[in-house]
């Protein structure tokens, strides 16, 4: 409301009588509302026989839906009165009449601090005449008397005419001092205007602090519990017209709480932050001088330097300022969200006190920690060195008599404004070298201006008929249309555009809203626009029609129309909130990457902390020694951009449903265990690829996006025609996370099994989905004997096949064979025979021939161990003279009974041998002994 009200500006005040029962009943709940009169009307009874039933034609107390309907036709009565969607918006004889919307938007050159942010205006250039509805009560603002009255007599007259109780008792008259209205007094004179509370509750504001300091110089430890949370309860109240009184509640809060368990003697939690004396001490830390007052500061604190560079606007110039130092070791010390917070407080501090920041001062502080701004306007924090700070700052503004806005932004926002490098001294980046510090500061701006790519991308998905609203728009035909709308607010003024919004939605709440905002300010509207919407996803820059150069994300939010049934809004319904899942940061950029899991970052899409799956060590990572590949640190470990490019990509979570049809669970140890596996086996699937591999692939991915580009293409060049993944386990990651399970069994000659070990679990696999229905899709038949069978097994996928070779490159092979036996060992046995031979008896060279044709023919035939004792000897007698009698290559004859690799069937096996190697190794020569 305050936005229409100007100095010397007046306020009159209409109320509805009878709120509920000014509208109609639906009809089909007529039928089951009414009340019982049979005992009340025995005459009527004897007449009409039976029960006597009258139900309700208007909602009722006690029913759920009659607050809002009596809401919604309150806002649509408001549509009427103020001529929305007719000649009457804009019509001389309607005292609600405007002609024109006005921005006086912070950024703008000719900003104005006086005046409101967006404003409509009559045609003589004033404020024009408004009317707010809080329930029942509706407060009319206009610039003169005449027109106040004229604006309370427009909606008396009116809702007599559509049968509304106008309650004429409850009138107040045009003043510029009016009574307490939604919890607020808003007064104007000629200085300006003013918000405060009513007398009689600043009253009982001073008696419950009166209390407090009452029972403290008594008893401290004996405070009425109750009491004080019924005066907390109250303050809180008072606290959203005086927002500077929320810090001073924090001690109330830490007194009711301080039952609570690990807290220390004031209330705060243990381990939070050091004795207050040795905050302050620390909060006087940073030295610098300071000689201007700006409308625009830039700061940050960074490691053990920091920087603040600020804008005074002095209409057509902006004189730079900037300062920047070391912290003392005792605040180097201290976090970061301390430092970044005690810049602001310090800055403040030193302009008051020397007089370059006067009284009315409107400061904009732009910062790159969130910790920062959500401090300040939340009031209070949990750690106690930031609260103290807030405090202070608050403190400031009251005495100070400022207005302070602080505002996060991206770091890559501060470094291209040069306030980022003055904390290492640089002085050649941005405003520093001359820049406006306005071109940094984009909270005048929508979207649509900022990027007109964007426009076209939402045109490409979004119904024909959509409307999208201009500012003007917002006020009158986003409350007649019945098209679907998008808004497109600066993020100044994202907080007027979902005022509108909601009240659109509430009146006709079958109309489609779509609403898209940069994530500056946010603040000022996040916490409504969750509350309003169905729907809401970011969309990271990277993107085609949101570029890197925007800074920060785009926050998009949908509000769909009620439903005709249970649950009634579509945010109920696991459809919105599996919808909202998906396209959270489902966005492909320079930065980000598919997915479906928030934005899927190449370098934060990095290992679980609990996964102990084995990598193997090359010598170079356990000896020190570097070559190029051993220069990535985090091999195996996270991905790399341009991944999804070269393997298929479904974030964790996917995968997590696909194979359990359900929702992972913190608390159960096997969801997280699960969730560890699919991490792994992604990893695994996208470190199939060399770096050179993706990197290679990604330029030319890089050469397609710009050529898209210079033809006026929108969309992504991997995103052309892509279609959503089952939501089936179609990859084989179940079969993929059972054999990363397989991998961590204990092994003989390491710690875990072998590679090849675990890849047998692979084949059990295959052999059952063959073994099903359909588990062979198709036979086609090459020559005579070939065949070649067609499976839809998920482990022969195109993913898995990437996954084992990952998992295979990062397990490795601990080779450790059999040693070898040389020939020159076996020319030493065979020497060693020949001398057992000599001299030994029957029996003795029967043993010793025995030992010489194992160890012989075994070598000479590379025969494996289990494949000698299947020497035959009948066999070998049988072609024994053939063998030796061959005109050509005298050769001995090995004949080996059974089954033997590479034959088929039980059947004798003859193998040829020469007589004597080149070595002189005479492999038969005893054997044949031995034989006879």
């Amino acid at each position: 409301m305050v936005r229409t009200v100007a100095p010397q500006y007046y306020c009159a005040d209409n109320d509805f009588g009878e709120m509920f029962y000014n509208f109609w009943l639906h009809e089909e709940l007529r039928p089951y509302t009414g009340i019982d009169l049979t005992g009340l009307c025995p005459d009527e009874r004897s007449i009409r026989g039976g029960r006597i039933w009258e139900h309700f034609t208007r909602p009722t107390m006690g029913l759920g839906p009659s607050p809002y309907q009596a809401v919604q036709g309150a806002l649509q009565f408001k549509g009427l009165v103020l001529g929305r969607g007719s000649a009457e918006a804009s019509a001389d004889s309607n005292a609600f009449h405007w002609v024109s919307v006005e921005l006086n938007v912070p950024g703008m050159l000719a900003y104005d601090p006086a005046q409101p942010w967006i404003s409509k205006r009559r045609k003589d250039g004033r404020v024009a005449v408004d009317m707010h509805l809080f329930v029942d009560d509706s407060r009319t603002t206009a610039p003169t008397e005449e027109l106040a009255w004229q604006g309370g007599s427009r909606i008396a007259k009116l809702a007599s005419w559509y049968g509304l109780q106008d309650a004429a008792r409850k009138r107040r008259p045009p003043s510029q001092t009016p009574g307490a209205w939604s919890g607020s007094v808003v007064s104007t004179t000629e200085e300006g205007v003013f918000v405060s509370v009513s007398v009689e509750r600043w009253g009982k504001t001073r008696a419950a602090i009166a209390w407090i300091e009452e029972q403290l110089s008594q008893d401290p430890k004996a405070i009425e519990f109750k009491q004080l949370e019924r005066i907390r309860g109250f303050l809180v109240y008072v606290g959203q017209t005086y927002r500077s009184l929320v810090p001073y509640l924090k001690g109330i809060h830490l007194t009711l709480d301080s039952w609570r368990g690990n807290r220390d003697e004031e209330g705060w939690r243990h381990g939070g932050s050091k004795r207050v004396e040795e905050q302050q001490e620390a909060a006087e830390a940073p030295a610098g001088e300071d000689d201007g007052a700006p409308r625009q500061s830039a700061r940050v604190a960074s490691g053990s330097g920091f920087g603040i560079s600020e804008a005074d606007n002095k209409g057509d110039y902006e004189v730079i300022q900037y300062v920047y130092g070391v912290w003392e070791e005792r605040v180097s010390n201290e976090s970061s969200n301390f430092r970044e917070l005690n810049n602001f407080v310090v800055r403040i501090e030193s302009g008051l006190s020397n007089g370059t920041i006067q009284p009315g001062t409107e400061f904009f502080l732009f910062t790159d920690n969130f910790v920062t701004e959500r401090a300040f306007y939340k009031g209070t924090s949990k750690a106690k060195v930031l609260f103290e700070l807030v405090l202070r700052l608050r403190t400031l503004e009251m005495i100070g008599k400022i207005f302070l806005h602080v505002i996060w932004c991206s770091g890559k926002r501060m470094i291209a404004q040069g306030t980022d490098g003055l904390s290492r001294g640089d002085l050649a980046n941005g405003v520093l070298v001359g820049e406006s510090m306005l071109d940094f500061v984009p909270i005048h701006l929508s979207p649509l201006e900022r990027s007109p790519e964007l426009e076209r991308w939402i045109r490409s998905w979004c119904p024909r008929n959509a409307l999208f609203l201009k500012e003007a728009d917002w006020f009158d035909c986003a409350h007649t249309e019945t098209r679907p709308m998008f808004w497109f607010p600066a993020p100044a003024l994202s907080d007027v555009a979902l005022e509108q919004l909601c009240e659109a939605w509430h009146a006709r709440p079958h109309v489609f809203h779509c609403i898209v905002v940069p994530s500056l300010m946010t603040s000022r509207w996040r916490r409504q626009m969750r509350k309003a919407s169905d729907v809401m996803f970011t969309i990271p820059i990277g993107a085609s029609f949101w570029r890197e150069e925007m800074f920060e994300s785009l926050t998009l939010a949908l509000v769909c129309p009620l439903l005709p049934a249970s649950p009634w809004q579509v945010r109920r319904m696991d459809l919105a909130r599996d919808t909202e899942r998906n396209l959270s940061g489902v966005w492909e950029g320079a930065e980000g990457e598919r997915g479906a899991q928030g934005l899927w970052h190449f370098q934060c899409y990095e290992a679980s902390d609990t996964d102990q799956y084995p990598r193997q060590r090359s010598p170079g990572e356990e000896g020190g020694f570097e070559d190029e590949e051993l220069k990535e640190a985090a091999r195996f470990q996270v991905a790399r951009r341009g991944d999804h490019l070269l393997c298929p990509f479904q974030c964790d979570l996917c995968h997590f449903r696909n194979m359990r049809s359900s929702e992972p669970m913190v608390e159960r140890r096997e969801d997280q265990e699960l969730l560890t596996a699919v991490r792994r086996a992604i990893l695994d699937a996208f470190w199939s690829r060399e770096r050179s591999t993706v990197e290679s692939n990604w330029r030319e991915r890089n050469h397609i996006a710009k050529a898209m580009k210079t033809f006026g293409f929108i969309s992504e060049p991997e995103q052309a025609d892509k279609q959503p993944y089952s939501v089936r386990d179609t990859w084989g990651m179940f079969q993929a996370v059972t054999l990363l399970h397989r991998s961590l069994d204990e092994g003989k000659n390491s710690d875990t099994i072998q590679f090849g070990t675990m890849r047998r679990l692979r084949t059990h696999f295959t052999n059952v989905a063959l073994t099903k229905p359909d588990g062979v899709t198709l036979t086609t038949i090459t020559g005579m004997q070939g065949a070649q069978h067609f499976s839809d097994s998920p482990t022969h996928s195109y993913w898995f096949k990437r996954f084992l070779e990952g998992c295979h490159k990062r397990m490795g092979d601990n080779v450790q064979p059999d040693r070898a036996v040389t020939i020159d060992m076996m020319l030493k046995l065979q020497e060693l025979l020949e001398r057992d031979w000599i001299g030994a008896s029957v029996s003795e060279k029967l043993d010793v021939c025995l030992l010489a044709g194992f160890l012989l023919a075994g070598f000479a035939g590379g025969l494996r161990g289990e494949e000698v004792p299947k020497i035959e000897l009948e066999g070998t007698m049988a072609h024994l003279d053939e063998s030796l009698s061959h005109p050509r290559h005298r050769h001995f004859t090995l004949a080996l009974q059974g089954r033997v690799k590479g034959e088929r069937g039980e059947r004798c096996h003859l193998l040829p041998l020469a007589l004597e190697t080149r070595s002189g190794c005479m492999c038969v020569c005893r054997f044949v002994g031995s034989c006879e």
